[in-house]
């Protein structure tokens, strides 16, 4: 009986051991999540502590004062045109961007100073072609048309006389005689201003021994009326004896050239404006607008952009890295061209104060 009790109470405490160690493990479970849990916790913080930092570095650059202007794009292609005819709309046959055509070109300021004057050279002939024969003495520079169409520094187009206009063009005298043209007395040179399909006669008058333009021996440039061209199917006016002619008085020159006492305005259109710059040989004529290195000192104030197309004195108010200025575009064709391709170039000056 003994025996018996005994083997019960072993068989009873053996029960407990197991109930014990079961609740003992459940335990263990719950509390190796809850350490395990609150381990990743630590380990997390402390990995984040322990393995991440921070620090600086300076980064230093000086840019350097420089003055960038780019014109593009830099190709114009205006195609087959007709003589006595218009161009406005041109292709970019650069090999990339072939089949894209536009009116419109951009000048912007890619350096890092604050552009205060923009201006426009071109190329242009050396000699008169007209009845040459020779297509090397043509240069397209001298056909084209320009007028700004915006600046990014303001809003809308300048105040100045904005209409499209040539930058800087030369018309030779003519070598031949026009023998249905009535010029003046005391006509040493005429020839004709070439406006695409429009011609219009001038004639320089003086006393002097040449066309170089003092007080005391003035000289006139004689033009015809402006609303009388001349091209195929009209005679214009050829009488420039006739009163309704627009005429320009030169009183001074600078060795070179003689300059008018005023600018010649809204000839043959309205806006458009030149400085009609009449050569000491009296061999031609330059119609100045956006060229200003053309222009004798101090005679750019003749014109209202001053021979720029874009002019301020106030370096902050320039034109700032990165901003832009649009310009409309015309290739103007004077009749009497040789068939053939021709190249020539726009430039673009730019200064900074």
């Amino acid at each position: 009986m003994e025996e018996m009790w005994l083997n019960l109470k072993k068989a009873k405490m053996a029960k407990k051991a197991r109930y014990g160690i079961g609740v003992v493990s459940a335990l263990l479970v719950a509390f190796v999540f809850v350490f395990i849990h609150k381990q990743a916790g630590i380990v997390y913080g402390e990995f984040s502590t322990a393995t991440m930092s921070g620090d600086e570095a300076q980064i230093l650059v000086t840019i350097n004062g420089k003055t960038i202007i780019d014109i593009t794009p830099e190709i114009m292609n205006f195609g087959l045109l007709d003589p006595g005819s218009i161009g406005n709309v041109y292709n970019v046959t650069d090999g990339t961007n072939n089949d894209i055509q536009l009116s419109q070109y951009e000048i912007e300021n890619l350096g890092s100073t604050n552009i205060t004057q923009i201006w426009l050279n071109v190329t242009q002939p050396t000699q008169n072609p007209f009845g040459t024969g020779i297509s090397a003495y043509y240069d397209p520079g001298n056909w084209i048309a320009v007028n700004v169409s915006w600046i990014k520094t303001t809003s809308g187009v300048p105040t100045y006389d904005n209409s499209i206009s040539y930058v800087d063009r030369i018309e030779f005298n003519e070598s031949k005689e026009l023998v249905y043209l009535n010029t003046p007395l005391n006509t040493v040179s005429y020839g004709r201003l070439r406006f695409a399909n429009k011609e219009y006669f001038w004639a320089i008058n003086t006393t002097a021994a040449n066309c170089l333009a003092t007080t005391t021996t003035p000289v006139f440039l004689v033009l015809g009326n402006p609303n009388e061209p001349h091209n195929v199917t009209d005679t214009g006016d050829i009488n420039l004896v006739d009163g309704d002619e627009v005429v320009l008085r030169y009183t001074g020159n600078d060795g070179t050239y003689s300059y008018p006492e005023t600018a010649l305005k809204n000839y043959p259109v309205t806006g458009e404006e030149y400085v009609p710059l009449i050569a000491g040989d009296c061999s031609h004529v330059r119609l100045v607008k956006w060229n200003k290195d053309a222009l004798p000192a101090g005679v750019e104030n003749l014109l209202s952009n001053y021979g720029y197309v874009f002019n301020t004195t106030d370096s902050t108010q320039g034109l700032l890295p990165g901003q832009a200025i649009a310009m409309n575009i015309e290739m103007r064709v004077p009749y009497g061209v040789v068939q053939g391709s021709y190249t020539g170039y726009l430039t673009v000056v730019a200064s900074s104060l």
